[in-house]
This record gives structure tokens, sequence and C-alpha cells, in this order.
């Protein structure tokens, strides 16, 4: 497998994390997504899912001398958290059931801001008839009313 193969698979800034905790040993928390074995899947079965995490968490550990301090699988999505070292993680992305990761910890930055449109306005609210005044009533005080002597 080529060297920039397993970098194409990685978020950016998963690289950049990586990279900047490398020297402290600090753990690094990645989002991993598998490949099915069908490739007319959209991801693998959840049995698959969770026995896949396991296998591949544990031969890189084997690889690698360590492993992982957390995890946890989501079966239904074909993909799994894991908080590891940044060697555990690079071993872990090169491994070929591996389709994409990505930080589990985003920069602010990545979040998209929403867009106001020049030229809508907005109708005021309606204001029910309750709220409009004294002279509203109630059905109760309606009835309460033509019930009393005058």
């Amino acid at each position: 497998m080529s060297e920039l193969a397993p970098i194409a698979k990685a978020d950016p800034e998963l690289i950049r994390q990586m990279n900047s905790t490398e020297a402290s040993n600090k753990h690094v928390a990645a989002v991993v997504r598998l490949q099915p074995d069908d490739p007319s899947e959209i991801v693998p079965s959840p049995e698959r899912t969770e026995k896949l995490a396991k296998t591949i968490l544990r031969r890189v550990g084997k690889r690698v001398g360590s492993s992982e301090s957390r995890y946890n699988v989501f079966k239904n999505l074909g993909s799994f958290v894991v908080s590891a070292e940044p060697e555990f993680l690079r071993e872990l992305i090169s491994q070929p059931e591996v389709a994409a990761v990505v930080a589990n910890q985003q920069p602010m930055g990545a979040v998209i801001e929403p867009v106001e449109k020049a030229g809508t306005k907005t109708r005021p609210a309606k204001v029910s008839r309750s709220a409009k005044g004294p002279k509203a009533r109630s059905s109760t005080a309606r009835v309460a009313s033509s019930k009393s002597p005058r």
C-alpha cells in the first residue's frame, strides 16, 4: 500500500490533531467508517460491523504493542469511535477494511452559519382572540353571564 493511501482516508483535522499530540502521547478520538464486504451495500451489517471493529482493534493493538483506551461501535451505521494514541490511529487508518476516518472533535470553524435571504419579509404573528384585550371572554364566562339574572 502506498504511503499516501492511508492519508487519503483520513480527515485533515484528524491528521493535524495526531501530529500535535504525537510527542505528548495524548489520546485522540476518531470516528472510523468501515467498508462493506459487498460493494452494493452502503455499510456492513450490524453483526459484521461489530465483528470487524473488534478484529481490527485487536490486530492493530498487536502490531503497535498498545491498545485503544476506549471505543464504541455504532452497529447500524457501519462505524465506530475510538480513542487512542496517534501511533495506534495511524496503523488503524492503514487497515484495508477502513473506508474513512474523521476526527471526533471538529474545530468550531467547521460549523456552517445559516444564511439570511435578502428581501424576505416575515408577517406579524396572528393574535388570538383571548390575547386581544378585555373584550374577549372565555366560553365559561359567557355561559355564567347568560345564566345570571339581569
